[in-house]
């Protein structure tokens, strides 16, 4: 088994003097995740160094050479010798075919070691008895018996402590208990009598070393270990049963333990053991499942072990959903309303998810549903489970039992026995018992995302019509057969103020002549109820009674203290999530992001590709860390952001500079810079200038042109000045820049790029849209690895060259006169998957384009047309034969959308805006894009009737604005059955179908 000291034990063979005398060559190779060939090579480089030989040729040619040829290599050395090898930590699927012919057998006395956790035994599918060569003899190395443990425990725990210390005497007893834990297993001892050995150097007395630390030093190892037997795959079959019963012996010995720490761990061991059951019924184990499950149990045991249950403890209740629900919710209501139709309706669905960033109020939502009196004459039963950040499977299932045993007093000291019992899977079944034929409401409160929903929703009974589950999480669920997902939204200045007002005690009367003060004060929540409560806190703890008393409580607001309660959030979001996370410091607050832009300057600073950052960003939006707007911009609640710029200070070197000189300077070298400056001129610059990756302008200034200032800064590789004011951008600049590789010059006033733009050779993304009748020279061709190219509405005096970058991927947007079909080049550009288009009217040879992209450019997934604001386009009659194509949007008039044979058949989503049809365009869409997922309406029809009667399965998201004259919306049932998001904006006579929807 793992940790039992088996490599110990090699290794004392392999360096005994007598060994080394006796053999005339050496080696000792690891075999863990090593291919055969990998093996041969270690092998045979030993071998050389052990006779001096030859090594550069040799190692070019093993190198160069296959299977076949390194065992030619290994046998020729080896041959005639007297050799012993040693190969550790034999995984089951090692191909030992490949090694075993690599190895002379000539009876010489040469010898052969393994280590590994395979029994050589006949039940294994892939023994080791099966290889050519036998296992000539097989030891078992055995767990140490009580006292070994305790002779190897002080060894361990006194090394390079004074030997004149000694364990305390009286003392004795409670270590031995103790390692009873640990099974005999070597490195749960050495991993514990380590971590003691630390305490005491560090001063502490032996009676603090013993309570609490020592069990979650074992516990820690033990799960270490565990869990990596469990995950490996080896011998899993023949040591299932022996590790849940070490488990089971662990649950015993915490049980006992009346401390909430041992409470603690009895509900995380409980949880172990039963996932031990899950792998060995569910083998072999999805490469999703084992991520989750890795996440799961690395995330509950850091939980477990870090101490007492935190973040919400002290601000939530165990009162089963009673209490302060019954008040009102400002600002909520809607939600409420919307929330409880559906909870009382008699739909079939089941599972609801609420989730919303921390403090925005999804637990005061449930609880107003939750005791609403509609509901409680519903339902059966109702209970109320808030879990917290430390909690287990098992203690859930429990609370939720306890609940029920409450009410059943002449089965509770049964249920209370039962419950007991270590193997999670009983407590659910009896879950199941007791909940059949019960219309029940279940309220999950704050689920953490490290565990796992589908093991709780299993032992729900759904038999019953009307029964609901009810969860509330930051985390939204996607994997999870969950029947309807809320999401809790930010409240607008109105709410917002409102709420304010009854935060603050009755007594304190707010001056009418500083409201525009406090909702200014306010913008600083931007929303987020749990701040807006703190401000209202803090108020009334200054308790202001004048005016001047006032403005001085508004301006000593600190929502600064609110981040320790987001920061452990921070602290469990993915590894690979947390650089994205801290690259929002980059932008401004309040306003939305471009998460193109957000992926472009992320995948640059972290140097991997954007796909890898754009599904990080989905994950911060899946864990409510960013709100996604809609497919190009998401947003960063003020507070968060305000996290970011603390963390990004911390771990990537950011400093912000401004204009009113509150600087602090920095000792540690700053690597990202933001500028937040009036449009005075300030000097921005530091002797941190040197190092710095990332320059980022925020509001509107003064741009030094000197050569000699845009020296300093040797290692810059983003520089943004996205609505910074600019005029004009001095060729003496970008001289200094040649290593530049984004360049961000959006929604500025320059009047004509300068030529020293083509000699960035290095520059990946160039945005200059919306600087309106920019002059763009004949350069783009000169930047060989642009990858992306923003602009709009620009002039060229003579057509651009792009058909020479082969590395563009998107190119938004050129006009339809300056795009040549004819390019003869254009098959280089093969990268290409976006393309806009813009100036298209009825003049424009449309189908000629299209047929053009459809030749040449076979990657193309994504195609914009823009016509003019009052002119229409073409009928884009052959649009469909752009067979790649999965996402289009066409912005301007239409006369009328292409015949149903003429439309993408695959497209995935479609926008429409400013199209102005006449003829309902529902009938065509849903018969000729049957995969539509995402559809967005934005002023694209005129009339007043629109019908959905065919079936639009797979779409999710249904976006509608402006559409001023719509006065029905007709929709067949099951017709929109996948729908998951509606938005309806500006339209006057829809509100009424929305809130039919219950959306």
């Amino acid at each position: 088994m793992a940790g039992i000291g088996k490599t110990i034990l090699a290794r004392q063979v392999y360096n005994h003097e007598h060994v080394v005398a006796q053999f005339q060559c050496r080696a000792w190779v690891c075999v863990t995740d090593l291919t055969g060939k990998e093996v041969l090579m270690k092998l045979i480089q030993q071998v050389l160094n052990s006779y001096k030989l030859e090594r550069d040729s040799l190692i070019e040619k093993m190198e160069r050479g296959d299977n076949k040829s390194l065992q030619e290599m290994l046998h020729q050395h080896l041959k005639g010798k007297r050799y012993f090898i040693v190969l550790d930590d034999v995984p089951k699927e090692m191909n030992w075919e490949s090694i075993w012919k690599g190895l002379p057998n000539e009876k010489k006395g040469s010898k052969l070691l393994l280590t590994s956790r395979i029994k050589n035994t006949r039940r294994d599918p892939f023994s080791l008895h099966e290889m050519k060569n036998s296992i000539d003899y097989t030891y078992f190395m055995q767990p140490l018996n009580p006292e070994e443990s305790w002779q190897f425990f002080s060894k361990t725990i006194f090394c390079g402590i004074d030997k004149s210390h000694e364990f305390p005497k009286h003392l004795v007893k409670i270590g031995r208990d103790m390692l009873k834990l640990c099974g005999g297993v070597r490195l749960a001892i050495k991993e514990m009598g380590m971590q003691l050995a630390e305490k005491k150097r560090l001063g502490s007395e032996w009676e603090h070393l013993l309570q609490p630390t020592p069990c979650h030093a074992l516990l820690e190892a033990i799960m270490l270990m565990t869990i990596q037997r469990l995950d490996s795959g080896s011998d899993y079959w023949v040591n299932l049963e022996e590790v849940i019963n070490v488990l089971k012996m662990m649950v015993d010995f915490v049980r006992d333990k009346k401390s909430e720490e041992g409470s603690r761990l009895y509900y995380f061991i409980c949880d172990v053991v039963d996932m031990a059951h899950y792998l060995g019924k569910n083998r072999p184990i999805s490469k999703n499942n084992e991520k989750s499950i890795l996440r799961w149990t690395s995330e509950v045991k850091m939980s477990m072990l870090q101490g007492a249950e935190t973040e919400y403890s002290s601000c939530k209740s165990e009162s089963f959903g009673e209490g302060d629900g019954d008040g009102d919710v400002v600002g909520l209501e809607e939600d409420v309303d919307l929330l409880l139709r559906r909870v009382i309706s008699n739909g079939e669905l089941n599972s609801y998810l609420i989730t919303g960033m921390t403090g925005i109020g999804k637990t005061a939502l449930v609880r107003k549903v939750y005791n609403h009196s509609d509901v409680v004459d519903q339902f059966d039963r109702r209970f109320w489970v808030c879990c917290f950040t430390n909690f287990s499977h098992k203690k859930i299932l429990m609370k939720i039992i306890q609940q029920v045993v409450d009410c059943e007093e002449f089965e509770r000291d049964s249920l209370l026995e039962k419950m007991e019992c270590p193997e999670n899977f009983c407590v659910g079944e009896m879950l199941r018992k007791h909940l059949e034929g019960m219309r029940y409401l279940i309220v999950l409160d704050d689920y953490p995302k490290e565990m796992c929903l589908e093991y709780i929703l299993k032992f729900l009974p759904f038999g019953v019509k009307g029964s609901r589950f009810l969860l509330t999480s930051r985390f939204a669920y996607k994997d999870v057969n969950i029947g309807y997902t809320h999401w809790v939204k930010t409240l607008d200045p109105r709410k917002s103020w409102q709420l304010l007002l009854n935060a603050i005690p009755s007594d304190l009367k707010f001056p009418k002549h500083l409201e525009k003060m406090g909702k200014e004060m306010l913008r600083k929540c931007d929303g987020l109820p749990l701040a807006i409560i703190e401000v209202g806190k803090q108020l009334a703890e200054r308790r202001p009674l004048k005016g001047i008393e006032w403005e001085e409580a508004l301006k000593s607001i600190d929502l600064g203290v609110l981040l320790p309660l987001f920061e452990s959030s921070y602290q469990k979001m993915d590894a690979e999530s947390k650089p994205s996370f801290l690259h929002l410091a980059f932008f401004k607050e309040y306003t939305g992001i471009r998460t193109g832009k957000l992926e472009h300057v992320s995948a640059i600073v972290k140097k991997v590709s954007e796909n890898q950052i754009r599904s990080y960003v989905s994950i911060l939006a899946q864990e409510c860390f960013v709100e996604i707007k809609d497919k190009k911009s998401c947003r960063v609640n003020a507070i968060l952001h305000m996290l970011s710029i603390k963390k990004a200070d911390e771990k990537i070197g950011l400093e912000i500079l401004r204009s009113n000189g509150n600087n602090r300077p920095s000792e540690s070298p700053r690597y990202h810079r933001v500028i937040i400056c009036s449009r005075d001129k300030f000097n921005y610059s530091t002797d941190q200038d040197k190092h710095l990756v990332s320059l980022f302008f925020h509001g509107g200034g003064y741009l030094d042109p000197s050569p000699s200032y845009w020296k300093r800064f040797e290692l810059l590789k983003i520089v943004d000045w996205e609505d910074f004011g600019l005029k004009n951008l001095p060729e003496s600049v970008i001289d200094t820049m040649m290593g530049l590789r984004y360049l961000g010059l959006r929604n500025n006033y320059i009047q004509k790029l300068p030529l020293s733009l083509g000699n960035l050779k290095e520059l990946e993304i160039l945005d200059i849209a919306l600087n309106f009748m920019v002059e763009v020279p004949d350069i783009i061709w000169e930047m060989c690895s642009l990858r992306h190219l923003y602009m709009s509405d620009v002039i060229c005096r003579e057509p651009l060259k792009i058909d020479t970058l082969e590395n563009l991927e998107s190119l938004t947007y050129i006009s339809f006169d300056d795009w040549k079909y004819e390019f003869s080049g254009m098959e280089k550009m093969s990268r290409l998957y976006k393309l806009g288009i813009e100036q298209i009217d009825t003049s424009s040879d449309a189908s000629k384009l299209f047929a053009s992209l459809q030749v040449e450019l076979k990657n193309l997934e994504t195609l914009i047309l823009r016509g003019f604001r009052f002119r229409k386009m073409p009928c884009l009659e052959n649009l469909g034969i752009l067979r790649s194509i999965r996402t289009l949007k066409l912005e301007g008039l239409l006369p009328r959308l292409p015949m149903a044979c003429n439309f993408p058949r695959y497209l995935e989503s479609l926008t429409l805006v400013n199209s102005c049809l006449d003829k309902d365009p529902m009938p065509l869409l849903a018969a000729r894009s049957p995969i539509l997922r995402h559809l967005k309406l934005r002023n694209a029809y005129t009339g007043q009737e629109m019908v959905i009667s065919k079936h639009m399965n797979h779409l999710e998201v249904l976006c509608m604005e402006e559409l001023w004259n719509v006065r029905d919306l007709q929709v067949g049932k099951g017709r929109l059955s996948n729908l998951k998001n509606l938005e309806i904006k500006n339209c006057p006579y829809l509100e009424i179908f929305r809130k039919r929807l219950g959306r």
